[in-house]
């Protein structure tokens, strides 16, 4: 039985939260262009095959950054966002890599396609975002044809980002608790929900998929750098975050890496 949708209204909030988001700024700073790049090298290594699909599907395309690591796998390209700026800039992109593409500005709990359409389906950094991430991966996996295959990137809850995070929200929100009387008003100063390879495997096998090869990358946490440290030492903290990344090549390493990139082949094995 499928899940129930998010609320309507929480819908629009997000959707107007993410109208408002000027996400091409993140990757504009020292620290930015290293995350990208180090996101983007491994993506291209997944990425890295010799067959070509017809029908393409990146659902959370963002600005369309991701274009240039899987331009190879087609040259037909649909754009899922729920932000209609942010599919404002996808065209760029595609145009810039030789890539047709069209844009479709919608929520993955709830796509516009029919059942079975996709033979490649990219998904990176959004199921945080979603409502629901267990009802957006099964929308996800409807529009997916038998043998189909999914590249998938998520935060890692099982990293040491993931645990600061993790730990530095709890602290925050107890602290709010006791020192708030309405603790219907605690603040939440994080939001979004980070995945481990245990939930990711567990939902793409009900829905139909088996994981077939899956890397980290950003095992040193970048994001926890300033960027006033990064700019003063950045010859050595670039070396140190290298020489984690090469690391991260190594099992079990790659599971505890800031991000977890994972490519499944629907087999409906349920």
């Amino acid at each position: 039985m499928s899940r129930k949708v998010p609320h309507h209204k929480r819908y629009l909030d997000k959707k107007e939260e993410w109208e408002n988001t000027k996400y091409s700024d993140e990757f504009i700073s020292k620290k930015g262009r290293c995350i990208d790049k180090l996101e983007k090298d491994a993506f291209y290594e997944l990425c890295n095959q010799e067959e070509i699909f017809e029908n393409v599907v990146e659902i959370g395309i963002g600005n369309g950054r991701l274009i240039p690591t899987y331009k190879g796998l087609t040259n037909k390209l649909y754009g899922v966002d729920i932000s209609m700026n942010l599919l404002s800039e996808v065209k760029k992109h595609a145009v810039g890599n030789s890539v047709q593409c069209r844009t479709v500005c919608a929520t993955a709990e709830k796509l516009p396609f029919n059942t079975e359409t996709f033979d490649l389906i990219i998904n990176s950094r959004m199921l945080q975002h979603c409502l629901d991430w267990k009802i957006a991966l099964e929308s996800i996996c409807s529009v997916s044809k038998r043998d189909s295959t999914f590249i998938l990137m998520v935060y890692n809850m099982f990293s040491l980002f993931g645990f600061i995070r993790y730990f530095h929200n709890f602290y925050a929100n107890l602290i709010d608790c006791l020192l708030n009387k309405n603790k219907t008003n605690i603040r939440k100063k994080f939001k979004g929900h980070f995945n481990n390879i245990y939930d990711i495997r567990r939902e793409l096998k009900k829905n139909g998929f088996i994981i077939v090869k899956c890397k980290g990358a950003v095992f040193f946490p970048v994001e926890k750098i300033s960027e006033a440290k990064l700019e003063k030492h950045d010859i050595l903290i670039t070396k140190v975050i290298h020489a984690f990344e090469r690391i991260s090549a190594i099992w079990p390493f790659k599971y505890f890496c800031g991000r977890l990139l994972i490519l499944a082949i629907r087999k409906d094995v349920i």
